[in-house]
């Protein structure tokens, strides 16, 4: 198998080519890793969007939706993260997920 780096180049190129996405500030030597949304890209990533809301949202009783601010004070994060957690089958990725996160905010 082709490695990923040669995979995600082809996948990038394949994705401009349709004008799913485009190299932010591509004019001026890009910036790295951003891309901004052409207009195929914004129906696709409206549609994903849509689909996971009424999957995840709507179509469960226990889940709400919230829309915030991602940028918020640290301390919001470490309260986010260790405050308990919906019951899952798989307790240990949570609570490793959790270990991860307060790790990186200390």
């Amino acid at each position: 198998m082709a490695n990923y780096e040669e995979v995600f180049k082809k996948v990038v190129a394949h994705a401009k080519e349709y004008g799913f996405i485009f190299q932010s500030s591509e004019l001026y030597d890009g910036l790295g890793a951003v891309y901004d949304y052409g207009p195929n890209g914004v129906e696709l990533k409206n549609n994903i969007r849509n689909y996971w809301w009424k999957s995840m949202v709507n179509m469960n009783d226990n889940v709400v939706g919230l829309d915030s601010a991602i940028f918020m004070h640290p301390t919001t994060w470490k309260a986010s993260v260790i405050e308990p957690q919906i019951e899952t089958s798989n307790h240990y990725l949570n609570g490793l997920l959790a270990t991860l996160c307060v790790a990186i905010l200390d």
